[in-house]
């Protein structure tokens, strides 16, 4: 990385200045197809790109730009490190990402909302895994621990939802092309 180091932190500094996002954004990371040779090189057999470059990158939602980036380079520290280093620029905002319930503590308290899937080994209280592996489709259950709302969803398949900004609010729906009632959690 030393060869492209300047290049690349010039391109995140502007990046990170010369464009204000809006409150939505998102955590996602990206494959740079790469056959070629290189130390940290990454390969993962269920992607379309199996073999290239980890970028994890903070985008905002509605236009795909990216705020910041980092590239994954085999030295990279913990999870937690790596998102407090991508979200520093990002205070006060929403953010979009597989997490945990620690990690949304300590973006709790940099002002920092959030909301995106939860695996059930990131802190989803057992008693909570217990009864969601039960739930029949269209079922909901969901545990509130002070600012912090999980949620578990059984449709076609199981879905875990960590937030910070939303209600367990059920409300009834109607689908105009079928006429069936639905369940749909309110996002308000």
């Amino acid at each position: 990385m030393y060869k492209i180091r300047t290049i690349l932190d010039i391109v995140v500094n502007n990046f990170r200045t010369n464009y204000v996002t809006e409150r939505e954004i998102s955590l996602d990371e990206g494959m740079l197809g790469w056959r070629g040779h290189l130390r940290f090189r990454v390969y993962n057999p269920d992607r379309i790109t199996k073999y290239g470059i980890l970028v994890r990158m903070v985008c905002e939602s509605s236009t795909g730009y990216i705020c910041n980036l980092q590239i994954y380079d085999g030295k990279c520290g913990p999870l937690t490190e790596m998102v407090g280093f991508l979200l520093e620029i990002l205070e006060g905002r929403v953010t979009t990402y597989t997490n945990s319930v620690h990690q949304t503590n300590e973006l709790l308290q940099k002002l920092i909302r959030v909301c995106g899937r939860i695996r059930v080994n990131r802190g989803l209280p057992k008693g909570m895994a217990e009864e969601s592996k039960k739930l029949k489709k269209g079922e909901v259950t969901f545990r509130r621990d002070q600012e912090i709302l999980l949620i578990s969803h059984q449709d076609k398949r199981l879905v875990n939802m960590i937030s910070t900004l939303h209600t367990a609010e059920v409300i009834e729906t109607t689908s105009r092309q079928r006429g069936v009632a639905k369940r749909n959690l309110n996002a308000s």
